[in-house]
């Protein structure tokens, strides 16, 4: 079997993982569906809001806007029914290394379901310390998403990322769009 995945729009390609995913599961290849999510949504963050994204070592936040807010930003792929809305660990939370949390839940297709910026305030009331994790664990359920300190922007974020090629540089930067 031979397919050119450059012919393939980036919605292409993260849709047909999706597919792949599933089915590694159903043969119990893989326990989860969680990759490539987070960089996808950092991508589409970045994106969509304007953000420069930080190198991928950087600690503590993964990107800055213009007046030096930093954000960290993590995503989820709710697969179904059953998934939970826990996001990825967050380390450090009480060294206040980001001002907000972008929280990006995506369905099986890679769209949006919805997105939240969190203040760091909200991320350190609402999330739990886990010894074993070494971080603080956050989902997104019950009275977080009631608290009117939080704002979705999940329409801010439902926008076709541009298609790069693959022997670019570097990812175009969306503050260049101004």
């Amino acid at each position: 079997m031979q397919l050119n995945l450059g012919e393939f729009s980036t919605h292409e390609l993260l849709v047909t993982f999706s597919m792949i995913m599933e089915e590694l599961k159903a043969r119990h290849v893989v326990r989860t569906f969680n990759n490539p999510v987070a960089d996808y949504c950092e991508a589409l963050a970045a994106f969509a809001l304007s953000l420069r994204l930080e190198g991928n070592s950087h600690k503590g936040y993964d990107a800055t806007d213009l007046a030096g807010t930093k954000y960290q930003i993590k995503g989820r792929l709710i697969h179904d029914a059953h998934s939970l809305n826990q996001l990825g660990i967050i380390r450090n939370l009480d060294a206040h290394e980001l001002d907000y949390l972008i929280a990006v839940l995506l369905d099986p297709q890679f769209s949006v379901i919805e997105a939240y910026k969190i203040p760091h305030s909200l991320v350190t009331k609402y999330s739990q310390y886990s010894e074993l994790q070494h971080g603080n664990i956050i989902r997104l359920r019950g009275p977080i998403l009631e608290d009117h300190g939080i704002k979705k922007i999940g329409n801010a974020l439902r926008v076709e990322l541009p298609n790069q090629s693959r022997n670019s540089v570097r990812p175009a930067d969306p503050r260049e769009r101004l």
